[in-house]
């Protein structure tokens, strides 16, 4: 019953540090291309 808890658990987790980690490195890739672009 404890592991098949975890194996619901773990993807979930997983997907929220995806989340996370998207939303952190589309901020600063998105600030690296704007910089990109004002210094064009």
């Amino acid at each position: 019953c404890i592991d098949i808890m975890l194996d619901k658990v773990k993807p979930l987790a997983d997907n929220v540090l995806a989340e996370i980690m998207l939303q952190h490195y589309s901020k600063c890739f998105n600030k690296r291309i704007a910089t990109q672009y004002l210094s064009k």
